[in-house]
């Protein structure tokens, strides 16, 4: 298992007409809502979030017509191969993705060809495949965060 992340995946979709992506901002010392235009997709739009999961789609079938076995969620990517090919289809899948245009994440933990038995973060929780299973949880200083937020409240 293997995951590939966009980078500012919001800021990579150019809006194809900025007098019609517009985002309201509330001003507080105004007391009163501000509309703004904007040349790419904003996070807080609704429409955003499904523009960019329809270009994910797309992108998923272009893995999947490849023989990728890839889910897609937002700006992450989850492949999912054999050993003997996975780090074969991970770069292709990001020599197609910077190929289409996408700049791709080059932070820790963004772009991971998975390992036997190396933990992946994948939105927020470890997944871990051995040679006979797969396990999914939260890592210590995960837990230990959440407890520290749980006993502020």
């Amino acid at each position: 298992m293997s995951k590939i992340d966009l980078s500012g995946c919001f800021y990579q979709y150019a809006a194809s007409s900025p007098e019609r992506s517009r985002v309201a901002l509330f001003n507080a010392d105004k007391n009163r809502y501000q509309i703004f235009k904007s040349n790419c997709l904003t996070f807080g739009n609704r429409h955003s979030i499904l523009a960019a999961q329809a270009v994910t789609d797309m992108l998923v079938l272009l893995g999947l017509s490849a023989g990728i076995v890839v889910s897609g969620y937002v700006d992450d990517f989850v492949l999912i191969a054999p050993a003997d090919i996975a780090e074969t289809q991970f770069r292709w899948f990001k020599k197609t993705l910077r190929f289409l245009g996408f700049d791709l994440s080059d932070k820790p933990g963004g772009c991971v060809l998975g390992q036997i038995g190396q933990p992946i973060d994948i939105l927020g929780l470890d997944y871990t495949v051995y040679e006979d299973r797969l396990t999914v949880g939260l890592g210590e200083a995960k837990i230990v965060e959440l407890e520290k937020a749980i006993f502020r409240f």
